[in-house]
C-alpha cells in the first residue's frame, strides 16, 4: 500500500509540471510480481508503444509483470545447430535480396535456422538481416494445420467472429528434407472459412515465390459466381474479411522483404507480452506432432466459459479485448521502420519490434500515406518445443489489432478450445492448387 500512495503522489506531481514531460529517468522500475495498470503506468513509459502504454494509464488495460524461465528463450537444439551452420553463408545483396555467399544468387533451399547468427547494430544492412532471421523463426517445419478465428470486439463486449482452416505447405526449409518443388515456391497458404455459415465456401490460396523478381500468386473461390478469381498480388495490406487483419499482418509482418524499404532506427529493454505457460510442449500423436488447445493461455472476458472475471474473482474492469491474464516481461528488442515501395499499399510507415534474441515481433504501430497513426498491433505466446527439446516453433497465443480511429479491436486466437495445432502431418502438396479451389466452395 505504502508502494502504491507514494505512486500516486509522483504521477500528481509530475501532471502539475506535465506528464508527459517526465522521462524514463523519473519512473519508478517495475519488478516482477508488480501489477502495470493506471497506477503504476508511469514505470513502462518508453517500454512499449504509446497507444498501449495510454490504455494502461486509462485502465483498459491491466498486466502483471514476470521474469521469463530460462528454457523459453531458446528454440529447439535443431534449430540452434542450423543456426550455427550458417554462419558466413548468407548475404543481402544492394537490393535488399537474400543470397548464397557462395553463389551470389538466391538460395532455391535453405535448411533452417536464422541466416545471420550474428547482428552488428553498425551494419548498414542490420534492418534486413534482422527481418531476414525474423522470417526464418519458423522452421524447419513440414507443413502446418491449424483452426483460425478472428474476432470483432467493442471496448465492453464479444460482437461476432468467423472460423476458417489455415494450412501452410513450407519448401524452403523443411523438417523432413526437400521435396520437389516444380512452381519454385518458398511456401504455399490454403484458408477457408467454416464457421458462420456466411464465410463457408470462402476459400483463399496463395503461392510465395523463391525468385524475387516473381510477384507472389493468389486466387480466391467467390461463392456468389462459383469461380475461382485471381488476385492482385498487390493488395495484401486490405483486411482480411473486413477486418483490421491484412494478410501482411500475419506475425506482424509477412510481406516480401525486398518489397520494402528498411531501416533500424534503435534498440531498447521493452516490456512485451506473453501468456503462460511458456514453453508449451509439442506432443506426439497419430498424425505428426500436436500443440493441444488451451483456452487458459489468454483468457478473454466474454460470456460463456470465459468468465468476466479475473483470478481473484474480481470483476473484470477492462477493456474487453485484453485478457484478464496477459502478463508483461522485460525484453531487449529491436525496432525497425517500414515503409512499402509500391505506391498502392495501404500502410504509410510501419514500426516493428522485434526481439533482439527470438526475433519474434511484440508490437507494430503503422501510420497511414498520409502520416496520420492508424492501428497498432500486438502478438503474445512464447516457444513450442517438442519433449526432447530437438523441435521447436515460435507460439502465438493471443493477437490483437486496434483500429486508433474506431473504439473496435479484432482478437485472434490460436488455441481457443478445440483449436488443435499440427505440425509435420504430412499434407498432400496437391491440396494446394487453384484448380482444387472449388472443393471448398459451397
Amino acid at each position: 500500500m505504502k508502494e502504491r500512495d507514494w505512486l500516486r503522489n509522483f504521477v500528481t506531481t509530475c501532471g502539475i509540471v506535465g506528464v508527459l514531460l517526465c522521462g524514463s529517468e523519473g519512473r519508478a522500475e517495475l519488478q516482477p510480481g508488480a501489477v502495470l495498470d493506471k497506477a503504476t503506468w508511469q514505470g513502462a513509459k518508453d517500454m512499449m508503444p504509446e497507444a498501449i502504454l495510454r490504455r494502461f494509464a486509462s485502465g483498459q488495460h491491466l498486466s502483471q509483470v514476470i521474469t521469463l524461465p530460462p528454457e523459453a528463450l531458446q528454440y529447439g537444439s535443431r534449430f540452434r545447430q542450423l543456426t550455427e551452420a550458417n554462419t558466413g553463408k548468407y548475404a543481402v545483396n544492394d537490393r535488399g535480396v537474400l543470397i548464397e555467399t557462395s553463389t551470389g544468387t538466391w538460395p532455391r533451399y535453405r535448411p533452417g535456422g536464422f541466416p545471420f547468427p550474428v547482428i552488428d547494430p553498425s551494419d548498414p544492412q542490420a534492418a534486413h538481416k534482422i527481418i531476414y532471421n525474423f522470417a526464418s523463426r519458423g522452421g524447419p517445419v513440414d507443413d502446418i494445420e491449424v483452426l483460425l478465428n478472428i474476432f470483432w470486439v467493442s471496448e465492453k463486449s464479444l460482437n461476432r467472429y468467423v472460423d476458417f482452416v489455415g494450412r501452410l505447405l513450407p519448401y524452403e526449409s523443411r523438417w523432413s528434407g526437400p521435396i520437389p518443388n516444380p512452381d519454385e515456391t518458398s511456401g504455399k497458404s490454403l484458408g477457408y472459412g467454416v464457421n458462420p455459415y456466411d464465410v463457408v465456401g470462402v476459400a483463399s490460396l496463395g503461392w510465395r515465390y523463391l525468385d524475387p523478381d516473381k510477384w507472389e500468386s493468389r486466387w480466391a473461390y467467390i461463392p456468389v459466381i462459383r469461380r475461382v478469381r485471381r488476385l492482385a498480388a498487390a493488395n495484401t495490406s486490405d483486411g482480411f474479411l473486413g477486418s483490421h487483419w491484412s494478410p501482411s499482418d500475419a506475425g506482424l509482418f509477412a510481406g516480401t522483404v525486398q518489397y520494402f524499404t528498411w531501416k533500424l532506427i534503435g534498440s531498447r529493454e521493452a516490456l512485451v507480452p506473453y501468456t503462460l505457460p511458456t514453453p508449451k510442449y509439442w506432443e506426439k500423436s497419430e498424425r505428426g506432432l500436436v500443440l493441444p488447445a488451451n483456452e487458459n493461455a489468454a483468457i478473454m472476458p466474454w460470456p460463456g466459459k470465459n468468465k468476466k472475471f479475473t483470478e481473484s474473482g474480481q470483476q473484470w474492469s477492462g477493456a474487453a479485448w485484453w485478457p484478464v491474464n496477459l502478463h508483461v516481461a522485460k525484453r531487449p528488442v529491436w525496432i525497425l521502420e517500414i515503409t512499402a515501395k509500391d505506391p498502392y499499399f495501404a500502410y504509410g510507415r510501419q514500426i516493428l519490434w522485434v526481439d533482439k534474441d527470438l526475433y519474434r515481433a511484440y508490437y507494430k504501430e503503422v501510420y497511414d500515406r498520409s502520416g496520420e497513426y492508424w492501428k497498432t498491433f500486438l502478438l503474445s505466446g512464447g516457444i513450442a518445443l517438442s519433449r526432447d527439446n530437438v523441435f521447436s516453433t515460435p507460439q502465438t497465443d493471443y493477437g490483437v489489432a486496434i483500429d486508433e480511429h474506431h473504439a473496435e479491436a479484432n482478437v485472434v486466437l490460436p488455441l481457443r478450445e478445440g483449436n488443435d495445432i499440427r505440425v509435420n502431418v504430412g499434407l498432400d502438396p496437391q491440396l494446394f492448387t487453384y484448380q482444387g479451389l472449388t472443393r471448398f466452395g459451397k
